[in-house]
């Protein structure tokens, strides 16, 4: 992949945010207060995952929130700790916790059904699924005196095989590259180089210098992290799409005084190439915040941001498939409908 250069300057179309759900009467989701963990995830336009504890078994549920519609997806006698979809929401890892120990993994597709399992990822891991290939998938086992290693799991095949990577967190930038954070051990520093590896020749290059976070999504799309000096007040999120410079925005920064830079919450419209985020009104420090948050979209294209609702907390959201409501909350208990920006609870308890 050759070196990021900027995209020559041609005035693109604007992406609208996306039309109101029409004649779409919405109903909750009414569940026992005691049972009930948290939703999950969309399974599709209408309907969500959520997962509750009922006599020691773990159970995820589907729930149509226009239809009320209702019915068992998966459940396992063990603790559900995390669900994650891969891109189309065709499969769905499931990680649990042992009662002996370890932490297993299985993976199920749209029906429940089981598709692979394994006990043996070790204490526990982090999973990356391939938004190239839906049927595979990257897995970082953390083992024992700090060791990890990291594995590609290809469904189709059944196959599993080690894959040598010199850090564990790390984001699919092509079918068979990823890019990651160059952290050097011996020199401590709150930015790195982005490097790309090819995991079919293991051949490295190195992408940018001085990057704090990178995310990347389908569609060859990613954006970088950056500040000229660690004392900066805002951070500098640029945009790429098939190596080429987008469109960049600049966020507040909320400081946490630690290795751990601060991040808001977003997603990603891959169809209309738009980034959802809550951005802070002003930088501050993290512990001492309370002045709310924008959910603002960020049309990656144009450079266009537009503000959608203020909301009072930075929790997690979830866009839908079609790009039209956004799940919300420490529990994603809440429903935004973007295009009237209407917040509501999607979850009431008995």
């Amino acid at each position: 992949m050759k070196d990021v250069e900027s995209s020559p300057s041609q005035p693109p179309e604007t992406n609208e945010l996306p039309a109101e759900v029409e004649n779409e009467d919405i109903y909750p989701l009414i569940v026992n207060r005691d049972s009930f963990i948290e939703v999950i995830d969309w399974y599709d336009d209408q309907s969500i995952l959520y997962m509750t504890d009922e006599n020691g078994e773990s159970r995820i549920k589907r729930y149509n929130i226009v239809t009320k519609e209702e019915e068992d997806f998966f459940s396992i006698d063990e603790p559900i700790m995390s669900v994650t979809a891969n891109r189309d929401r065709s499969k769905f890892a499931v990680q649990t916790a042992s009662y002996t120990g370890g932490s297993p993994l299985y993976i199920v597709d749209r029906d429940g059904n089981m598709q692979f399992s394994s006990t043996e990822m070790g204490e526990a891991f982090s999973l990356f699924w391939n938004p190239y290939d839906k049927e595979q998938l990257l897995i970082v086992s953390y083992l024992p005196d700090w060791e990890y290693e990291v594995l590609l799991l290809t469904l189709g095949k059944n196959e599993l095989k080690p894959v040598a990577m010199k850090q564990t967190f790390f984001q699919w930038i092509d079918k068979e590259a990823v890019a990651f954070l160059n952290w050097a051990e011996d020199e401590p520093s709150f930015h790195a180089p982005l490097h790309l590896l090819q995991l079919n020749t293991g051949e490295e290059s190195k992408l940018h210098d001085n990057i704090i976070g990178m995310f990347s999504f389908a569609n060859h799309v990613y954006f970088t992290v950056t500040v000229d000096t660690k004392y900066d007040l805002l951070s500098r999120y640029t945009f790429y799409k098939n190596s080429q410079k987008l469109s960049e925005v600049d966020v507040p920064i909320l400081n946490t005084y630690s290795e751990q830079w601060w991040i808001p919450f977003h997603d990603f419209d891959v169809d209309k190439e738009l980034f959802y985020y809550l951005s802070p009104h002003d930088s501050a420090d993290f512990f001492e915040y309370h002045d709310g948050f924008q959910l603002t979209a960020f049309d990656i294209k144009t450079g266009k941001k537009t503000g959608i609702l203020e909301l009072t907390e930075n929790t997690p959201l979830k866009l839908s498939p079609n790009g039209k409501r956004i799940l919300y909350g420490n529990q994603l208990e809440q429903l935004i409908e973007i295009k009237t920006k209407k917040v509501a609870p999607i979850v009431e308890f008995y």
